[in-house]
């Protein structure tokens, strides 16, 4: 049913067109265009993000809770249940397996020690991989069908430069057995340091993956990373915008070179703890603005780190619940994830095309100056129906461009740090386009409305951590 909106949209998310503040039309003489007849289906999927969660709890016990936070998939990882004995998957792994799946949960395997024989240690023959731990011997193929199967693997968590190139017999085992479903690697972040990256760039880095790991898996696959962008209780860290745009860069090119099935999906860890280094989440605004900042990006994969906390003597991991497994900043996620995962309806049905900045109008209020001049060789020149030179913002703000079809759509994201409170005013300027659909998020969920433009231009206002989906018409 068509929604017909001719002032606010009754969300933390207004819609000022024609109207202005005003409950009645403009009587400036010009006449208001009649609102098209909108099918909101024709914007949209069934596809939704893939989001779980590392340190995950023990899946023998109740899951009211996980489920709680609305994820759409567990890792099963070897913290609470042996994968194999003596060269067989153990009973209590097949059971984690199906109980998960009964629940509703897609199972993604997590290689407990990123190891590349892992899941076939025959295949090491006399080559010689360096551990600290011991595997059983074993040679597993078509095990993880049963029980419900699984949706995907996690293969390895932030691997160094080097190690890409010793995963071959693992994509391997990978592409002969499980190319149907998911292969899930999470990568570094740029200030991880030279231990990481053996004297690299950080954009070598991420192309190394690509050209060693992702371009060799068959099917799905992600190119998703690290970074954690509250570091300091005064401002977003600043490599994290570039970081996302690298990814997403390279993850867009190297998707126009392959077909459908073989494309890789950008993700993003989104920060759920704090330690030494980084400061708390404050609210739910902290874990929606990186939800958001990934949407923007066109990001279909989302790891959240870490449901659980992990102390062990100087490793201090504060996660959504404590060492004492009592809830921590369990309802700043789940208000997050309640509100804001529904956009990937219509995020996932269309294709990412680039992102550009809008810096503060007031150049006193410019709070991310480092993090927009970085990316500036990185910035989408096709904008589509955007007028980007018309455009203008109260505060910083991100502009992701999409495009399905003919039909060209914009994440608008408030980029200011989210625990500041924050509200910004975007007025957005499109060229051929009398009316826009709306993507924003309520209590409910994420709902969609039509609006008028005034002389082809919309005010958007965004609270803190808050963005918008925008599909001129």
């Amino acid at each position: 049913m068509t929604k017909k909106i001719m002032a606010t949209i009754l969300t933390a998310v207004t819609i000022l067109g024609t109207v202005g503040c005003s409950s009645e039309p403009e009587t400036s003489g010009a006449s208001v265009p009649e609102t098209p007849e909108i099918n909101f289906s024709d914007y949209e999927t069934e596809e939704k993000f893939i989001s779980f969660i590392d340190l995950p709890p023990d899946p023998n016990k109740a899951l009211d809770d996980y489920k709680g936070l609305g994820f759409s998939g567990f890792i099963l990882t070897e913290d609470f249940v042996s994968l194999t004995q003596k060269g067989k998957m153990t009973d209590s792994y097949k059971n984690a397996v199906k109980k998960l799946n009964d629940s509703g949960f897609g199972v993604y395997i997590r290689n407990q020690y990123n190891d590349p024989y892992y899941f076939d240690t025959t295949a090491e023959g006399s080559a010689e991989y360096e551990r600290n731990y011991s595997l059983d011997s074993r040679k597993l193929t078509n095990e993880f069908r049963d029980n419900g199967g699984v949706a995907g693997f996690y293969m390895a968590d932030e691997p160094t430069f080097e190690k890409f190139s010793q995963f071959t017999p693992l994509i391997n085992w990978y592409n002969a057995n499980y190319s149907d479903t998911y292969f899930h690697m999470n990568l570094f972040p740029s200030y991880a340091g030279q231990a990481g990256f053996k004297g690299h760039s950080y954009e070598e880095y991420v192309q190394e993956y690509i050209d060693k790991v992702a371009s060799k898996v068959k099917g799905k696959k992600s190119v998703c990373l690290d970074n954690y962008p509250f570091n300091r209780s005064d401002s977003i860290r600043a490599s994290f915008l570039s970081d996302l745009l690298v990814t997403a860069t390279k993850t867009k090119k190297y998707n126009e070179t392959v077909k459908d099935a073989d494309k890789a999906y950008m993700g993003l860890c989104i920060q759920t703890f704090y330690d030494g280094g980084l400061v708390d989440i404050k609210g739910s605004a902290d874990v929606s603005f990186q939800l958001l900042c990934g949407m923007a990006m066109g990001a279909k994969i989302y790891e959240y780190f870490c449901y659980r906390s992990y102390i062990d003597g100087a490793t201090r991991l504060n996660g959504i619940f404590d060492s004492n497994m009592q809830k921590r900043v369990y309802d700043y996620v789940k208000e997050a994830n309640e509100k804001y995962l529904g956009f990937g309806k219509v995020v996932n049905a269309f294709e990412w095309q680039g992102v550009n900045t809008l810096h503060a109008s007031d150049a006193k209020k410019i709070e991310n100056e480092e993090a927009f001049s970085s990316v500036q060789g990185l910035v989408s020149e096709n904008t589509g129906k955007l007028d980007l030179g018309g455009c203008k913002s109260k505060l910083d703000t991100i502009i992701g461009s999409f495009k399905k079809g003919d039909d060209y759509g914009y994440m608008v994201v408030n980029y200011t740090l989210p625990s500041a409170g924050k509200s910004n005013v975007v007025e957005l300027a499109f060229k051929n386009a009398t009316h826009a659909v709306v993507y924003s998020a309520t209590e409910t969920g994420v709902n969609s409305s039509i609006v008028a433009l005034a002389g082809g231009k919309a005010r958007i206002s965004l609270e803190a951590g808050d963005g918008v989906f925008v599909i001129p018409v």
